[in-house]
């Protein structure tokens, strides 16, 4: 199958409802098992990424077919030590979350995702962060793209890539 031309674009605020769809995307989900039910993303700790888009701080991009059919989203968000994701390392480190759909995944669309991103990001933040299930064939994508593993804890990586 050819891989559908592709463009990449900024997120602007009216993109939160495609970031809702984008979180659920994010959830690593191993070979063999049934996803989450869609109500997980009304889980607090899931809500957290996308509540409130277009905030200080928020930015991000969007791949999607010359059509506008959306693939993918990698977004940053910063926060706080009372306000905080699972890839939180300090208030001044964005955390990164990537999705690609089910179907365009390991076709290069995350790499083209996370790149723009890190372009992006090199002019406002120090670092980057991120937290990923350790057996999550992603982890080798952001190998690649320089991120370096601070630690885990209970099957998850903390990484950090510094700008």
């Amino acid at each position: 199958m050819t891989p559908p031309a592709i463009r990449i674009r900024r997120l602007t605020q009216a993109d939160e409802p495609l970031l809702w769809e984008a979180v659920y995307h994010a959830i690593y989900v191993p070979q063999g098992q049934s996803p989450p039910p869609k109500t997980i993303i009304d889980d607090p700790n899931v809500a957290r990424y996308v509540n409130d888009w277009g905030r200080s701080g928020d930015m991000g991009f969007a791949a999607e077919t010359t059509v506008g059919r959306p693939l993918g989203a990698c977004w940053l968000r910063c926060w706080n030590a009372r306000d905080r994701g699972y890839g939180y390392v300090d208030d001044q480190t964005a955390e990164l979350s990537l999705a690609v759909w089910p179907g365009h995944r390991a076709q290069g669309i995350g790499t083209r995702l996370i790149r723009a991103a890190l372009e992006e990001a090199e002019q406002q933040y120090p670092a980057v962060s991120l937290s990923v299930t350790s057996i999550n064939p992603a982890v080798r994508l952001y190998d690649r793209m320089g991120f370096e593993r601070l630690g885990e804890q209970g099957g998850t990586l903390l990484m950090l890539r510094k700008n």
